[in-house]
């Protein structure tokens, strides 16, 4: 006569990047069950990257002025933005103008925060701040979402 063995306890493996492992960990000791976290793919800022960013932003007329928005899809890409415009003496963007868009995804706007809102304008009025809460998305339906929103120009940062 054979015998199963049951775990007493759960082992779940999660595919996930690092910062959001930091957050569903708690969640899944919470319920009793021992996490196993297995990262599949990273994804960080490059030093093109950041080259081809700085090519929007740096002086004398920084092309940053010609566009509406701002519409970061990852961490990765607001972290590289903002690594770019630590390059930077001054803000890009200038203290007057139509209104400009900063758009992030759910927890990823936890990054924009008034730091990062100053080294892109040094007039925070001019800045709003526009927080997009979606559960399912692909980054097409996101600019085609902005362009609803704003009906512009939009420079997209994906790391």
């Amino acid at each position: 006569m054979t015998t199963s063995h049951v775990p007493t306890h759960r082992l779940i493996a999660f595919t996930t990047p690092e910062n959001y492992a930091a957050r569903l960990t708690p969640l899944i000791h919470h319920k009793g069950w021992t996490p196993l976290w297995c990262p599949t793919v990273t994804v960080e800022p490059t030093t093109h990257t950041k080259s081809a960013l700085l090519h929007y932003i740096s002086p004398p007329n920084p092309q940053i002025n010609l566009f509406s928005a701002l519409a970061f899809t990852s961490r990765s890409g607001i972290s590289a933005f903002f690594d770019a415009l630590s390059d930077l003496r001054s803000p890009p963007l200038l203290p007057s103008g139509d209104q400009f868009i900063i758009c992030a995804l759910g927890k990823d706007t936890e990054l924009v925060d008034n730091s990062f809102v100053g080294r892109i304008c040094n007039n925070n009025e001019r800045i709003k701040e526009r927080i997009l809460l979606l559960l399912s998305l692909l980054f097409l339906g996101f600019i085609s979402t902005i362009w609803l929103i704003i009906g512009s120009l939009v420079l997209s940062s994906r790391a």
